[in-house]
């Protein structure tokens, strides 16, 4: 039981940072568009 529950919260950090690090590289890729788009 001990085990699974650790597995779990292991898994929910793992969601979260993916969830994050897509949200981060997202708005940065927006940013950049829009700054390119502003360049050119």
């Amino acid at each position: 039981m001990n085990n699974s529950g650790r597995y779990l919260r292991w898994l929910t950090y793992v969601a979260v940072i993916a969830v994050f690090t897509v949200l981060a590289l997202a708005t940065i890729g927006k940013a950049a568009i829009l700054v390119y788009q502003h360049l050119v």
